[in-house]
């Protein structure tokens, strides 16, 4: 089934089933920003990109584990 995720003010990401049943949460080292998260499927396993002020966070979906933190690149 189809499963949702939720990216709080709170700095954590909450992944729901499709019936609305809480399954996972996640607490992430950026403090995300208002936009949604870029997401996309990488082989089997589905990911998001969550961006913040000053940097973004890559989540591995299905488990909510991450894979990496970035710092923004700033132009010159």
């Amino acid at each position: 089934g189809k499963n949702l995720i939720y990216v709080s003010t709170n700095n954590s990401v909450t992944k729901y089933n499709g019936q609305g049943k809480r399954l996972k949460s996640k607490k992430l080292s950026i403090t995300p920003n208002a936009k949604a998260p870029f997401v996309f499927k990488n082989d089997k396993q589905n990911f998001a990109v969550i961006s913040g002020k000053n940097g973004g966070q890559l989540l591995q979906l299905d488990n909510l584990s991450s894979y990496n933190s970035f710092s923004t690149l700033l132009a010159p």
